[in-house]
């Protein structure tokens, strides 16, 4: 009887740990909203802030320098982070390209909002030099309301809770912007998609013109194939199909251009 009892002790726990899970990660998403989500004039502040920042930039031209990227890129060539087919013009791009600095939604300004499966993270604090920015997708109730992502070379896709995120992409000063994409992509079925194709696979983290293929892969082509995928994004009509996938730029790659609905600062 006390063997039975024990058994019935072990199953009713690891019940427990199924059920408890996926809601302890939501309240640690909440957690994190309501400490660093910006809103009101808080946030107006920020973007006011950061659109003179930009234009600063803009007439400082402060660029980096030739002969810097160029040692940077064939550097990368070299450690194997840059396939073979990645131009120093791509590199360039890559290396050079602007943060978005659209401005929160009207509707998601002045109200704490709960982020949602397929939600797009993009960061300014970057994994690796020389690549401007960092994405992830969020999974929601799809994937106990982690982040998928690869964080880097030597490093294979997976999973993070939000503390995670903030702990691996939260230095000061940075921040990170949500981007809600359209019904008709199907966020649902991408997260899910992302979840099952990439989620601890052993795949290398590998910059490539091949937009298509999973191994190498690296943080926005993941997130960027999960709705090309998911959606048969030439079917609801469209997707921007790169040759590289751009952090900074993916709410762009959608006809119906992804909405910003939050953003937090470190």
């Amino acid at each position: 009887m006390k063997k039975f009892l024990k058994i019935l002790g072990l199953i009713g726990l690891i019940g427990l740990v199924i059920v408890v899970t996926p809601k302890a990660h939501a309240d640690e998403v909440e957690e994190y909203l309501t400490r660093n989500a910006l809103l009101g004039e808080e946030l107006d502040r920020f973007e006011e802030n950061e659109q003179q920042q930009a234009k600063l930039k803009r007439l400082s031209k402060n660029c980096m320098d030739e002969i810097e990227l160029r040692t940077k890129y064939e550097e990368y060539k070299a450690l194997g982070v840059l396939e073979e087919d990645v131009t120093f013009e791509l590199f360039t791009q890559l290396a050079t390209s602007e943060p978005p600095t659209d401005p929160v939604a009207p509707e998601f300004r002045n109200a704490r909002t709960k982020m949602y499966y397929g939600d797009i993270l993009i960061t300014n604090d970057t994994s690796f030099w020389g690549v401007t920015g960092h994405a992830g997708i969020y999974l929601g109730s799809v994937g106990k309301n982690q982040i998928l992502s690869i964080e880097g070379s030597g490093k294979p896709p997976k999973t993070m809770s939000v503390l995670e995120w903030e702990s691996a992409y939260g230095k000061k000063g940075t921040w990170t912007k949500i981007y809600r994409v359209a019904e008709q992509y199907q966020p649902r079925l991408a997260a899910r998609w992302a979840l099952d194709n990439y989620n601890d696979k052993n795949y290398k983290y590998g910059i490539t013109t091949n937009i298509f293929g999973m191994d190498p892969t690296y943080c926005s082509k993941i997130v960027w194939q999960a709705y090309w995928y998911a959606s048969a994004a030439v079917q609801v009509g469209g997707m921007y199909q790169p040759l590289i996938a751009l952090p900074y730029d993916l709410p762009d790659y959608f006809d119906e251009r992804a909405i910003h609905i939050l953003t937090w600062e470190n």
